[in-house]
C-alpha cells in the first residue's frame, strides 16, 4: 500500500475528524454512502459515478426556504435513515476494504474519505439545526429512496391545450403555461405496487364497497352488489354514438380481479398498471406514498416529452420497419369497439415499460390506461383562464391548479356533478373514437368512477434549490 494510502487509511478510520453527528451516528453515515456504492458496484466508472451520485445526495439534503414544522422534518429525516438501516449492505464494508488494500485500485481512498466527512456534516449540520428548532429542511425534500422509480422532469413554458381544427373544444385554447421542476413516476402505478399500500394500510377501494340503499335508493336490493364497469366488445357493427353499447356494470370486478373473477387475478399481472381504482382510491395511494397526483399541465407538459408540436392521429405512434408496422404504444387496432386486431401485441392493458419511453424517460405517457390527475374539470376552463389577467404573470399561466370543485361541470353528463380530469387515453382509444392518446386531450369522470381502463402516477415536489 502506498504512503498516501496509509495515510488515508488511518484518516478514514480516524473517528474525531467526523462531525458531532458521525461519531454518535456513524452507522446512519455508512449506511448512507452503501446506497450509493451499491450502484457504483455495478458500472466501470467507479470514481465518476461516485462523484455524479453524491452530487445528487448533496442537492437531495440541500436547505431551502420553504419549511415545514421542525418535528415533523425530523421525523422525516430519521425514517430515512432508518430505510437505510434495513438496506443489507455488507457489500460496502468489503468495498471499502478492498480499495484501501489493493494497490490495482482506481479509486483514491481519499476521495471516499472527503465524501464521509461531506455526507456527514450535511446530514449532521441538518439534523443539529432541526433539534436546535433552527432552520429545517424544506418541505419539498427529496431523498433517492423517496424519488426511486421516478424521473426529474425539470419544468419549463409552453403552448398547453391544442388549435388544431380537429381538437376538442375543452382543448381550446392554446395557452401558454408554465410548471416548476418536479419528479413524476416513470410509469404507471402496478398492482404490485397497490398491492404493498393495500398490505400496509388496509385500503379497501371504491370496487370493493357494497353500494348501499342510502346512495342508490332506486336500485334493486339484488343489484348491491360490490364491483366496476367492464367493457364489452360488441358482436359487431354498432353506432358510437351510444357507449352504453359496450359498457356494463360487472359484479366481483376489481382492481384485485382486473378481469373479473373467472380472469387472472392480480397476483398473476403484478407489472400490469392498477385499474378500477377511482379518484378517491388513486388520491389515497399517493398521500400514503408521500406524493401526489399530477396537476393537468405538469402531465401534458411531461406526456410532450419537451417538445412543442401537437399531433392529431396515431401515426407518430408507430413506424414502418422492414414492412411491418411497430408500435410505440398500446391503442386500439381495428374497427373500434367490435375488432381490435392487437397489432400492437396486446389486446387489453400491457404491462408497464413494454413500449419506447418518450424525451423524458416516461413510459405509456399515450395509451396503456388512462391516468387520473388531480385538477376538477369544466369544459370552458381555458377559455375562461385564458382571459383572466389574475393568475397569470407576463402572459403566462403559472402553476394552474384547475376549476374549483364547485365550478367543475360536465356537459355531456348532466347532473353528474363534479368531475376529475383523466388524461393520456388506453388501450381502448383509436382514431376512429376518442384519439385520447394525445397529450392534449382532456377525459372527464366522476371522482366515484372505477373503470377497466383508468389507472395513475404519482409526482413529487422538487426542492426548490436543486430545481434552479
Amino acid at each position: 500500500m502506498t504512503k498516501d494510502a496509509s495515510s488515508a487509511k488511518e484518516e478514514i478510520f480516524d473517528e474525531t475528524k467526523l462531525s458531532r453527528f458521525a461519531q454518535a451516528h456513524v452507522a446512519d453515515i455508512e449506511h448512507l454512502i452503501d446506497t450509493l456504492v451499491l450502484k457504483i458496484a455495478e458500472r466501470d466508472e467507479r470514481l465518476a459515478m461516485l462523484r455524479t451520485d453524491f452530487r445528487e445526495v448533496r442537492r437531495d439534503y440541500n436547505l431551502d426556504s420553504n419549511y415545514l414544522e421542525s418535528n415533523k422534518n425530523l421525523t422525516f429525516l430519521r425514517e430515512e435513515l432508518n430505510a437505510l438501516r434495513r438496506l443489507r449492505v455488507d457489500a460496502y464494508l468489503k468495498w471499502r476494504k478492498s480499495i484501501l488494500l489493493k494497490k490495482s485500485t482506481t479509486i483514491d481512498p481519499r476521495d471516499v474519505f472527503k465524501i464521509e466527512l461531506d455526507v456527514a456534516s450535511i446530514i449532521g449540520d441538518n439534523i443539529l439545526k432541526i433539534e436546535a428548532n433552527q432552520s429545517p429542511l424544506p418541505h419539498s425534500y427529496s431523498s433517492s429512496l423517496v424519488t426511486a422509480g421516478m424521473v426529474w422532469i425539470p419544468g419549463g413554458t409552453f403552448a398547453m391545450g391544442s388549435d388544431w381544427t380537429t381538437a376538442k373544444p375543452d382543448e381550446q385554447p392554446a395557452h401558454l403555461v408554465k410548471v416548476d421542476a418536479f419528479w413524476m413516476d416513470e410509469a404507471e402505478v402496478t398492482n404490485r405496487q397497490f398491492a404493498e399500500f393495500v398490505k400496509a394500510t388496509g385500503f379497501v377501494t371504491l370496487a370493493e364497497k357494497i353500494p348501499t340503499k342510502e346512495e342508490f335508493p332506486d336500485a334493486p336490493p339484488e343489484n348491491l352488489v360490490a364491483g366496476s364497469i367492464r367493457f364489452l366488445v360488441p358482436d359487431g357493427v354498432v353506432s358510437l354514438n351510444n357507449h352504453f353499447q359496450w359498457w356494463a356494470y360487472a359484479p366481483g370486478w376489481s382492481w384485485r380481479y382486473p378481469q373479473g373473477p373467472e380472469g387472472l387475478g392480480y397476483e398473476k399481472l403484478l407489472d400490469f398498471p392498477v385499474v378500477h381504482v377511482s379518484w378517491d382510491d388513486a388520491a389515497a395511494y399517493a398521500k400514503w406514498a408521500g406524493k401526489r397526483l399530477p396537476t393537468e399541465a405538469e402531465w401534458e407538459f411531461a406526456a410532450r416529452g419537451g417538445k412543442l408540436e401537437e399531433w392529431e392521429s396515431s401515426d407518430v405512434l408507430h413506424t414502418e420497419e422492414s414492412g411491418k408496422t411497430k408500435w410505440k404504444a398500446n391503442i386500439w387496432q381495428g374497427r373500434f369497439p367490435y375488432v381490435n386486431d392487437a397489432s400492437d401485441g396486446y389486446e387489453w392493458a400491457a404491462p408497464v415499460k413494454q413500449f419506447p419511453p418518450n424525451a423524458f424517460g416516461l413510459y405509456d405517457m399515450a395509451g396503456n390506461v388512462w391516468e387520473w390527475c388531480e385538477d376538477w374539470y369544466a369544459p370552458d376552463y381555458y377559455s375562461k383562464q385564458s382571459q383572466s389577467v389574475v393568475t397569470m404573470k407576463e402572459g403566462v399561466r403559472v402553476n394552474p391548479q384547475g376549476v374549483p370543485k364547485d365550478a367543475s361541470w360536465d356537459a355531456r353528463t348532466p347532473g353528474s356533478g363534479p368531475t376529475k380530469v383523466s388524461r393520456g387515453g388506453s388501450y381502448l382509444c383509436s382514431d376512429l373514437y376518442c384519439r385520447g392518446y394525445r397529450p392534449s386531450q382532456r377525459s372527464p369522470t366522476t371522482a366515484d368512477t372505477a373503470l377497466p381502463h383508468s389507472g395513475f402516477r404519482c409526482v413529487k415536489d422538487a426542492p426548490a434549490k436543486a430545481a434552479n
